[in-house]
């Protein structure tokens, strides 16, 4: 249930969150095989790390995300996040990312 919860998260605000902070989205996915199911992959695209550090703390500190991060339906027990795995990729000079 708290997979779905955190869909319901993305869906009621996240997205258009994660583009107000200067985050550019380029996918959202639900893992179908493997380990650790249910779970959540996005990737997120910023010019540099300095953006990327930026906008991480602009939508961090977004009062919209608090008060969706704090909203009674996404605080229940458990979590909507038991695990964080953070990739920082750099593009190939043919990359179309």
């Amino acid at each position: 249930m708290d997979h779905v919860r955190k869909v319901e998260m993305f869906h009621n605000g996240e997205f258009g969150f994660f583009a107000k902070a200067g985050a550019t989205g380029v996918f959202y996915a639900d893992t179908l095989v493997g380990p650790n199911l249910p779970n959540l992959t996005y990737m997120l695209s910023f010019p540099d790390m300095t953006s990327l550090e930026a906008d991480w703390e602009k939508f961090s500190a977004d009062p919209d995300w608090k008060k969706l991060s704090a909203d009674s339906r996404f605080k229940l027990d458990p979590p909507t996040v038991s695990n964080v795995t953070s990739l920082v990729l750099r593009p190939l000079a043919y990359s179309q990312v």
